[in-house]
């Protein structure tokens, strides 16, 4: 997986987790 994408689905997950708590 790269590193890259990795981020970006960390970053949509923990948008996702401060959206819907």
């Amino acid at each position: 997986m790269l590193p890259t994408l990795c981020a970006v689905v960390w970053a949509c997950s923990c948008m996702t987790a401060l959206v819907f708590p």
